[in-house]
């Protein structure tokens, strides 16, 4: 059990103290904001009238202002990117808690949902209190008219209440589309998110109709100071002053303290005849000259209120009622009944100038301030650089099993392995935003990069059949016999008004792919054709180039967003390396692997001495999409007398052995690989990492179907067996 503990505490301990550091700071936050609100004097007045109500209020909205500003920080992915690629600044832990920035954007929404809730409630109490116990005497505290006054009409005719509604009614929509169900619909999601804009432009604008105010003249005016009259002589003259600090409101006694003041007060009067009995019988006796017999001492009932402990006790709040005591119209001053020394007792106010409020300052600026401008900075670096420099698709491939390849080129476009673009369309939505892992990035011999997209919805979808119009339009189609083509547009231009060139590649089975299809500046003629038939091919071509611009828009239409970091990254800073993939999600490893193949300044900075690479799929066919990569990583390892720094093992899940042997030549480049035919066993998996890797800290990373990650991060947090290597899980999450 033990070594399970330190694995679990290895992976999560940073997660779980950032969790518990910012509930604590929520707490804190929302408790001193409530004692300043119930203990300020300079809120006495309106906390009588309104009680808790006031003190809910004002401290779930100092929380709802600090997740409001947290909410942002996550959503700021060039900010992330910078301080994920500082070494020097983050950690390998740090950089962990920056890969779960997402998640901790859906934590801060569903604290900021609840305290929503929390906030209005407390608001709806408010507004009937101020209508219920309207004070003409203190009307500029008050936000109804007069008694009574409906609360809807408060609602709909205050600035602070109609961005109430509003915010409330933004807040619900964001929250619903943003739930599990309704987030597969990508469009609905992403333009009701986008509604952040009105939340927070609301949010700023709320609170500047001043509704909740306190004194300012407190060293003119005492809040609560009350004159205690000596009811013996009802003497003016003999009143005692006293200042009660904390505003506790005093409707009527409470059902159980009037049957004890009843009950107080007939003992008192009892009490009272009986002594004047006895002095009657004293002054009998004293002239008959008898001595009356001495009772035995009787048992001191205890009273039920002691007159010096009474006051002391911390009493329930009683119901909020309007502040009594002031001068009438003929210039007496009110009195009212106060509980003091376990007793009430009539007090009148003391005589002072009248109190004066004012609105208390806007604190969400100051709380939004920072991370808007943050915010704001970093979308307009996006649009002024995704919306002037668009990339063009120099070559593009459609794969089985609804998979497209691009490959893009972009002047001034650096990357590194395993990081994330985003991609725009105009052609299908000038809004629309997607990620996609990069399959290759740009490096000294080869400034193009590549992604790979499934078709799995509508934008994607309109992509897929974008591309197969033009793939059915060029004209190598009717005019090769043999071999398998790709489509492979390229640029000659010195400006952006230059045409589009295509031409056709014949790629045998036995080639390269990778290799042969390389961004050139002229048009290759192919070995086996003759010169009538390349001349075919030119003539053909060039009548294409005419027309491709204007026929097939998304050519020139691709803008490209970032690149954003990612978990990926640390591939290389780990000795060794535990990759797992299911399906599609192979891409971001493709990039790890395009740069071993491809950038040899690679070797010279990585810590990484063995690689394992997990790969599942359904069928035979999605290994086409790396398997001439695969193949030439190994033979270059191989032939740099370093084959051991990759260890590939493939798994098909749902395909026989005898049929793949029979019908699919593409297992015969993944020679050098081992192939499973059944779904990977992750126990078994780390359990061998682990003996051949005794006492090392092995980086585990995953990315593809959820099943698939639950099964990797369960084994990396609680292994099977005891063992002494560290595995620290990573995931790719956009």
């Amino acid at each position: 059990m033990l070594p399970s503990v330190k694995s679990y505490l290895i992976n999560q301990s940073l997660k779980h103290f950032i969790a518990v550091a910012w509930l604590a700071i929520n707490v804190v936050l929302f408790y001193y904001t409530f004692m300043y609100y119930y203990t300020g004097p300079q809120f006495y007045y309106l906390h009588k009238m309104l009680g808790l109500g006031l003190c809910i209020s004002r401290a779930s909205a100092r929380c709802i202002n600090l997740n409001s500003t947290l909410l942002l920080i996550p959503m700021c992915k060039r900010l992330i990117t910078c301080m994920r690629s500082s070494n020097y600044l983050m950690g390998r832990q740090a950089r962990r808690m920056l890969d779960h920035g997402k998640s901790f954007h859906i934590y801060c929404g569903h604290l900021l949902c609840f305290l929503a809730v929390i906030h209005c409630g407390a608001h709806g109490y408010n507004v009937v209190y101020f209508s219920k116990y309207y004070n003409p005497k203190y009307s500029e505290l008050n936000v109804a008219k007069y008694t009574n006054e409906n609360p809807l009409i408060m609602l709909v005719t205050t600035l602070a209440g109609l961005t109430g509604l509003f915010l409330v009614f933004t807040l619900v929509v964001i929250a619903v589309f943003a739930s599990k169900p309704m987030r597969k619909k990508h469009n609905r999601f992403w333009a009701t998110h986008h509604m952040f804009i009105i939340y927070y432009g609301l949010l700023l604008v709320h609170a500047m109709d001043g509704v909740i105010k306190y004194q300012t003249n407190l060293d003119e005016h005492t809040p609560g100071c009350l004159m205690i009259i000596n009811q013996e002589n009802n003497d003016t003259a003999s009143m005692e002053p006293i200042v009660f600090p904390e505003p506790e409101p005093h409707p009527e006694p409470m059902p159980h303290m009037k049957k004890a003041m009843v009950k107080r007060e007939a003992e008192q009067e009892m009490s009272k005849r009986k002594t004047h009995k006895q002095s009657k019988m004293r002054k009998r006796d004293r002239k008959t000259n008898r001595t009356t017999p001495k009772k035995p001492p009787t048992q001191k009932v205890p009273q039920m209120f002691d007159d010096t402990k009474f006051h002391r006790m911390v009493m329930p709040e009683p119901e909020p009622m309007p502040h009594g005591g002031d001068v009438q119209s003929n210039g007496t001053l009110e009195m009212e009944k106060v509980f003091y020394n376990g007793t009430w007792m009539s007090a009148k106010p003391c005589n002072q100038p009248r109190p004066k409020f004012a609105s208390c300052p806007k604190e969400v600026w100051i709380w939004l301030c920072l991370p808007l401008a943050l915010y704001l900075v970093e979308r307009l670096i996006r649009l002024f650089r995704v919306t002037n420099v668009p990339a063009e698709i120099v070559h593009f491939k459609l794969h089985q099993n609804e998979v497209m390849e691009l490959k893009l080129s972009q002047k001034g476009f650096k990357a590194k392995p395993g990081q994330n673009v985003w991609l725009r369309c105009p052609f299908i939505s000038h809004v629309e935003l997607h990620p996609f892992s990069l399959t290759s990035v740009p490096c000294e011999n080869d400034p193009t990069f590549s992604v790979h997209i499934q078709v799995k919805g509508d934008w994607t979808s309109k992509l897929y059949e974008a591309l197969a119009e033009i793939d059915k339009s060029q004209p190598s189609k009717q005019d090769t016999t043999s071999g398998h083509q790709n489509v492979e547009l390229m640029s000659n231009r010195q400006d952006t008004a230059s045409p589009i060139e295509l031409h056709v590649e014949t790629c045998n089975n036995q080639q390269n792919i990778y290799a042969s299809c390389e961004y050139q500046n002229k048009v290759t003629a192919l070995a086996d054709h003759t010169k009538r038939e390349s001349e075919k091919i030119v003539r053909k071509k060039k009548k294409f180039d005419d027309t491709a611009e204007n026929q097939f828009p998304i050519l020139r239409s691709i803008f490209i967003e970032g690149p954003t970091g990612s978990a990926m990254e640390d591939v290389y800073k780990y000795k060794v390396s535990l990759c797992v993939a299911g399906g599609i999600g192979v891409t971001p490893f493709a990039s790890v692997l395009n740069a071993l193949l491809k950038d040899q300044s690679v070797f010279k900075n990585m810590k990484l001495q063995r690689m394992y690479f997990i790969w599942a799929c359904r069928n035979t066919e999605s290994f086409e999409w790396f398997a001439n990569l695969i193949e030439d990583v190994q033979v270059k390892l191989w032939n740099q007398s370093s084959p051991d720094l990759l260890s590939v093992h493939l798994f098909l899940t749902q395909t026989q052995q005898n049929h793949v042997e029979s019908q699919c030549p593409t297992l015969t480049k993944l020679k050098r690989c081992r192939i499973s035919y059944s779904r990977p066993n992750i126990a078994d998996i780390v359990e061998t990492v682990s003996k051949c890797h005794p006492r090392s800290t092995v980086g585990v990373f995953s990315c593809g179907p959820r099943k698939l990650l639950e099964a990797v991060k369960a084994q990396c947090l609680h292994p099977s067996s005891n063992t002494s290597t560290k595995f620290i899980f990573n995931k790719e999450a956009f």
